[in-house]
């Protein structure tokens, strides 16, 4: 008798098996969500990183060219967003330290482009193959006269019908002065060379009103958190939503 009072004193009831699995249960619940913003904010590090290379280079490449930063122009008349670049700006960069890998917010993901630059989505498999050459094609392949990017470029250049970005929406031939095109520029370090790609959609409404803007960092299926954006110096601010500006407004909103 003694020794059966003994085992039963060991043995788990069915009550306390069911307590023990609910607390895990539990705990596994709460876990998971903080597991998951931990990685969404490792990922909004890697790219500051990443666009804070994107201005290491810049500077780099000025240094060897008179203090000018990256140009390139475009020989096409465009609709002037700052995702549309001369093609010889990846090649340049690449030559500066700049690889593949850092020509894509790693927040998000090719499925998570905005609906409006879904056709120009990389394939994984591509992606991951690191090949540069093949993946500079398929960024000029729908426009050959330039190159279509899923980053924000605000270094100055021409296109057959006015700058871009610049600095009046309804004239852009007046130019492009205060963007950073060069070293020497006094505001050089207060506007940005590289942002994350974050823009509105004509289809969707006014194209200053920054609630409308899709891209960014964002969480899950949630509205754009927050934005990179590298400056000359080398220094990176994140952007909040509440920050969210609109700086060029012409056939899509740019924003960051």
């Amino acid at each position: 008798m003694s020794h059966a009072t003994h085992v039963g004193r060991k043995a788990f009831t069915l009550v306390e098996l069911l307590v023990v699995i609910s607390i895990i249960t539990l705990l596994i619940a709460l876990l998971i969500p903080a597991l998951g913003r931990a990685r969404f904010n490792t990922r909004v590090s890697i790219c500051a990183s990443n666009w804070r290379q994107w201005a290491v280079g810049a500077a780099n490449y000025a240094g060897d060219n008179n203090g000018q930063f990256p140009r390139y122009d475009i020989q096409r008349s465009i609709g002037l967003n700052v995702w549309g670049v001369g093609n010889g700006l990846l090649p340049t960069m690449h030559e500066y330290g700049v690889g593949p890998d850092m020509w894509y917010c790693p927040v998000m993901g090719q499925d998570d482009l905005p609906w409006w630059m879904q056709p120009y989505r990389l394939d994984d498999d591509l992606l991951a193959s690191k090949d540069v050459p093949a993946i500079i094609a398929h960024g000029q392949s729908f426009w050959p006269e330039f190159t279509m990017t899923q980053v924000m470029w605000w270094v100055p250049r021409r296109a057959t019908n006015g700058w871009l970005p610049h600095d009046n929406s309804f004239d852009p031939a007046e130019g492009a002065s205060d963007w950073p095109a060069q070293l020497s520029q006094p505001n050089v370090n207060e506007r940005p060379l590289i942002s994350d790609l974050l823009g509105i959609h004509p289809a969707e409404g006014p194209l200053d009103l920054v609630d409308l803007a899709t891209g960014g960092h964002r969480y899950g299926n949630g509205p754009p958190e927050s934005v990179n954006a590298a400056f000359a110096d080398g220094h990176v601010e994140l952007r909040t939503e509440s920050e969210f500006e609109s700086r060029l407004t012409q056939h899509y909103g740019n924003v960051y």
